[in-house]
């Protein structure tokens, strides 16, 4: 039975100490999470969608990217001109 999944909320950007000075990013967070682990687990034939906002900026461009690459759809990402991740 073929079913569908939209998970609604951010995904952040997750700065982690790497070897010397150097940062690696990812991307994470509990709703980002929550469709990262149903498209792991449920049937192929379900569709398991984000939806959020991101701006135009390349961090928003990479996580676009990520998202994509998991196999959780991005069609209800919303993308706004001038905007891009910020930390609060």
């Amino acid at each position: 039975m073929a079913g569908r999944m939209l998970s609604i909320g951010e995904c952040m950007v997750e700065l982690m100490q790497a070897e010397g000075d150097l940062l690696r990013k990812g991307y994470a967070g509990d709703s980002f999470n929550t469709a990262y682990y149903a498209r792991l687990f449920l049937p192929s034939d379900w569709s398991v969608n984000y939806f959020t906002a991101v701006g135009t900026d390349t961090v928003s461009d990479e996580m676009l990217a990520f998202i994509e690459s998991t196999g959780v759809g991005t069609s209800h990402i919303r993308r706004i001109e001038g905007r891009a991740p910020v930390s609060t």
